[in-house]
């Protein structure tokens, strides 16, 4: 994936184990079946990709893995972003 690129949500799930977190972390989240377009993506280190959204926002927060503050980035795998299914 690469900046500027439309992307289509086809997973907005979160886990149960996963809700509280998710929701200290994110302000807003992705809604499945949405087209986005892609703001940044962030390669995290090589520990995990992720994009930032033009039309999502989020503030950024510290993240222990990384050591360092950032906006959340939404994973790749949530997205298609072939121009054939969107």
């Amino acid at each position: 994936m690469k900046k500027g690129i439309k992307v289509k949500c086809i997973n907005d799930l979160i886990d149960l184990d996963k809700q509280e977190e998710v929701k200290k972390v994110f302000d807003n989240w992705i809604k499945r079946g949405v087209v986005y377009t892609v703001r940044e993506v962030l390669h995290n280190d090589g520990i995990v990709t992720g994009i930032l959204l033009e039309e999502v926002h989020n503030f950024p927060v510290y993240f222990k893995l990384l050591n360092r503050i950032q906006e959340p980035a939404f994973a790749t795998w949530r997205f298609l972003n072939s121009k054939r299914t969107i």
